[in-house]
């Protein structure tokens, strides 16, 4: 009597493993990734620049300008000469700030998160070279090219690795408030694709006009039992916002107070009467004064 053959191995399980697969089916979330940022659509199309065909000086001068535009969005991330100081689409950094979240959890409650910086910042050559190129009166290289040095030199950095294998992985944070979106302050793309997400209502604050999000980051470790000691305290959810703002204390419901607005109500959309009953003292003496001097 022949034995049939055993069946097939799945290559989606291993070993003895009882789930039906091993394999995400599903992509990771973008606050771990980051944003979709492309920096094809981003880039201003020639047209955009003002090239144009045609036989005319005119038309030769602003396709010479160009050229000039893309020199500098790649070198310098600004305008170095003449020809693109004085055009009308000025050259940028390109980039977007964002944070990106973890996988530690803070002793206060709140999800660590680490901030990226992805518009350049000048430093690709060291401060030698961008001290020589300020008493040159040229400017910072923030372009693509320099860029790609930058993180180059960041992804190559030793020291985040080995501050995570030589810590105890309990972490203590600190909240730090810092400016996201790209050079000009845009949080979506030109096609609407979202690069900064709010996390709850507020969450996006403009300082100066420019966008900025609060958030944990890593500050130093801390043992076992301190790390215990202050989680079984927190008064933070995972998100960051205050436990005692939420529906019933519970992170799982809705904000029911505005962070940073104590006496706003989010649910019933109104002001307590403590917050309103200064406004009405204000609201009674101005009326007072007006038939006052109304009199006089």
């Amino acid at each position: 009597m022949s034995v049939p053959p055993p069946a097939p191995a799945n290559p989606e399980k291993l070993g003895a493993e009882k789930r039906s697969s091993v394999i995400p089916v599903m992509p990771p979330a973008s606050d771990f990734l980051g944003p979709d940022y492309s920096y094809a659509d981003e880039m201003p199309l020639p047209d955009e620049v003002g090239v144009r065909r045609g036989d005319t000086l005119d038309a030769v001068m602003d396709s010479v300008r160009g050229i000039a535009f893309y020199g500098d969005q790649i070198g310098y991330g600004e305008a170095s000469n003449f020809l693109t100081r004085g055009a009308k689409r000025q050259p940028f950094p390109m980039g977007v700030n964002f944070y990106s979240k973890t996988a530690t959890k803070c002793s206060n409650g709140a999800e660590m998160w680490q901030y990226v910086n992805g518009i350049p910042e000048g430093t690709a050559l060291g401060k030698r070279v961008s001290e020589a190129m300020r008493r040159l009166g040229m400017p910072a290289l923030r372009g693509l090219a320099p860029g790609i040095i930058e993180d180059a030199k960041d992804g190559l950095d030793p020291s985040p690795i080995i501050n995570a294998v030589f810590g105890s992985g309990y972490a203590k944070c600190r909240q730090v408030t810092m400016p996201v979106g790209d050079f000009n302050g845009k949080i979506v793309s030109g096609e609407g694709k979202e690069w900064i997400r709010p996390l709850f209502p507020g969450d996006i604050k403009y300082i100066d006009g420019r966008p900025t999000q609060t958030r944990w980051v890593f500050d130093r470790w801390v043992t076992l039992e301190e790390w215990e000691k202050e989680y079984n305290q927190r008064t933070l959810c995972p998100d960051g916002t205050r436990i005692a703002n939420h529906d019933s204390q519970d992170c799982a419901k809705p904000l029911l107070r505005a962070e940073g607005w104590k006496n706003y109500s989010l649910k019933k959309g109104s002001y307590s009467s403590e917050s309103l009953m200064p406004v009405a003292l204000i609201l009674g003496l101005a009326a007072m004064l007006f038939v006052r001097y109304n009199n006089a």
